[in-house]
């Protein structure tokens, strides 16, 4: 795994993007984060059988009773059981080795909450690690990554009201999303060209100037997004006044009709002739 400066700032800042339709706005431009970029940015496969992760019942999983009773997968217990399985020799364990190596990974940065856990029905499917590549393991990453982006953008509306709300965390492997943006907007060079997954082009360099530009010019797609906002705004509010001075003109003539129509009926009214009643 190629190091990579994980910036909270900068994925802090791509959050506040985020619509509640799905896409992030940037610049003016909509972009969408899918499952098939998540797939091709880490390695894993975006197709096949779905994961149920949500799903409470954890009971007579076999990896859970033999390695984690208490039922919590936390990363502390679960580097811990990592290390206690490594010298063993019977063939059992080293496939849970194996199991619990993709827990780790799982816990650490593909999957994990603000506590670095996760789900207990992530083992269901380890049990047969033939299988285990048959699975949409991009999907739930992307799941996750979207579910509390959701969350975020909400708070991140509740804070603009004055609600005093904490904008809290984002789970899941938000390091995917800091890669997205970057192949996306190219405001910084990849540390190495051609690499598969996607994730090893952008190590750590010894420049650190890109970051720097990144953050800086992240400002400035924010600038573009709010002036368009604001170009919008004043559109609209010019549409409106347009708009309100017909509706006035049309008042304005309706009246002037019905000012002269009078007129008229005056007129008609002084032009008769006064009738002459003859004595018979």
């Amino acid at each position: 795994m190629p190091e990579i400066n994980h910036e909270g700032q900068l994925v802090e800042k791509i959050c506040w993007c985020f619509e509640v339709d799905d896409r992030f706005i940037l610049g003016g431009v909509t972009y969408k984060f899918t499952k098939e970029e998540v797939g091709l940015i880490t390695g894993l496969p975006f197709y096949g059988k779905a994961l149920d992760l949500q799903s409470k019942k954890v009971s007579d999983i076999r990896l859970l009773e033999k390695h984690f009773p208490d039922k919590h997968l936390h990363r502390k217990d679960v580097r811990t059981k990592f290390i206690q399985l490594y010298p063993s020799n019977e063939e059992e364990d080293k496939q849970d080795f194996v199991r619990i190596l993709i827990i780790l990974m799982c816990v650490t940065f593909l999957l994990p909450n603000k506590g670095y856990a996760c789900p207990n029905n992530l083992v269901r499917y380890l049990e047969d690690l033939d299988a285990t590549w048959k699975f949409s393991w991009a999907s739930v990453v992307h799941q996750m990554i979207i579910e509390d982006l959701r969350l975020f953008a909400e708070r991140i509306r509740r804070r603009d009201a004055r609600e005093g709300v904490s904008l809290g965390y984002i789970g899941g492997y938000t390091a995917a999303l800091m890669v997205w943006f970057y192949e996306h907007t190219q405001l910084r060079n990849p540390s190495a060209y051609g690499k598969v997954p996607r994730f090893f082009r952008w190590g750590r360099t010894n420049d650190k100037s890109p970051l720097v530009r990144c953050s800086e010019q992240f400002h400035l797609l924010r600038a573009d997004q709010e002036q368009g906002k604001e170009d919008n705004e004043e559109e609209k509010q010019l549409k409106e006044v347009i708009q309100k001075e017909e509706e006035g003109k049309e008042i304005k003539e309706e009246e002037v009709e019905g000012k002269e129509e009078k007129m008229q009926n005056g007129e008609e009214e002084e032009n008769e002739p006064d009738q002459v009643v003859v004595d018979s």
